[in-house]
């Protein structure tokens, strides 16, 4: 009735008061988590939301909720070690790979884009794919970062990997272009550049990019 009415704040206090007058560690887990829900997304208020998640957190050390949203709402408030310390503690506790690999992911991106720290983000995108072979997201910020620093055959087999994962044929021209251009002007290997051309020409006949890298290699 309240959270129809809008009355949160009145709601919110009713939940304090149940927490209060209950020991049941289940039903006090199952009020902590409707208080982090009802500061989060009723009444925009992160700190009493994280305090809640923390409380949920102590009572269930193992709840990925808790870590799932303490991560989350860290972020949004730029406490990015808290927000990478949840995401470290959650990888421990996930046994999902796909999710297991997007929690390495979200770590390496804190890493990368947020502290800079390249090499940290290199092995975390590294050990998402140990998890997910084929998240693609993990291939890209791997490509941009060996790309970046010249190392040209780990950028090469990375885009010959995001091809064989993706399903769209456009894409996977695409990056297999990318990868025979790579091979042709940075590793000097023609066969392989060759070969990766006539692949990307074959899946995307239009495309115009590699018949012109092709034509002189014919000539």
């Amino acid at each position: 009735l309240y959270r129809r009415a809008g009355r949160y704040l009145e709601l919110a206090d009713l939940l304090t008061l149940q927490l209060e007058n209950t020991w049941s560690p289940s039903e006090r887990m199952e009020l902590q988590l409707e208080r982090a829900v009802l500061f989060e997304e009723d009444l925009d208020d992160t700190e009493r939301a994280l305090d809640a998640l923390r409380s949920l957190q102590e009572l269930d050390p193992e709840s990925e909720v808790a870590l799932e949203g303490q991560a989350r709402l860290y972020g949004k408030e730029e406490q990015w070690d808290l927000a990478l310390k949840a995401l470290g503690q959650l990888a421990d506790l996930v046994d999902d790979p796909t999710r297991l690999a997007e929690t390495y992911f979200r770590m390496g991106e804190i890493r990368e884009r947020v502290q800079g720290d390249q090499e940290r983000a290199e092995h975390l995108y590294q050990e998402a794919l140990s998890h997910a072979p084929r998240h693609l997201a993990s291939m890209a910020h791997l490509i941009a970062l060996t790309s970046g620093r010249g190392d040209w055959g780990k950028t090469a087999r990375m885009l010959e990997r995001a091809a064989e994962a993706e399903s769209e044929a456009g894409k996977q021209a695409e990056h297999l272009l990318r990868g025979g251009e790579v091979y042709l002007q940075h590793l000097e290997d023609e066969a392989r550049g060759v070969e990766l051309l006539e692949r990307s020409l074959a899946l995307a006949p239009d495309q115009t990019r590699a018949a012109e890298l092709l034509r002189p290699l014919y000539e």
